[in-house]
């Protein structure tokens, strides 16, 4: 019987638990960063908002109306879009890797 090895192990948890997860995640980080930037939505500005006023509740009361650059949206959009096409850009090469050590190691066996 074939016994799998521990490394073997790991590449299968990650190739079937946890790229799926990541991909999910990066799907509604994107919608999100959509919504943001096109709807312009404050739901981002929240955490900064909470944030700001416990750490400086003389500075920023609450009738003051604390607002992130748009710029910010923006960039963490590009950002996410860049790594969902290399994502796909690696586990496309990864394939291609795999096919080619599988065809080295049988030449050489």
């Amino acid at each position: 019987m074939y016994a799998l090895s521990n490394t073997t192990c790991r590449a299968n948890f990650y190739i079937c638990v946890l790229r799926p997860v990541f991909l999910v995640q990066l799907i509604f980080a994107i919608a999100f960063l959509l919504c943001e930037v096109l709807l312009h939505t404050p739901f981002l500005s929240i955490p900064y908002q909470y944030l700001f006023r416990r750490a400086f509740p003389s500075v920023y009361r609450p009738d003051v109306e604390v607002r992130l650059h748009p710029y910010v949206a923006s960039g963490l959009l590009f950002v996410s879009v860049t790594t969902l096409l290399l994502f796909f850009a690696t586990g496309l090469y990864s394939e291609k890797i795999g096919y080619a050590n599988l065809c080295v190691h049988d030449a050489f066996s």
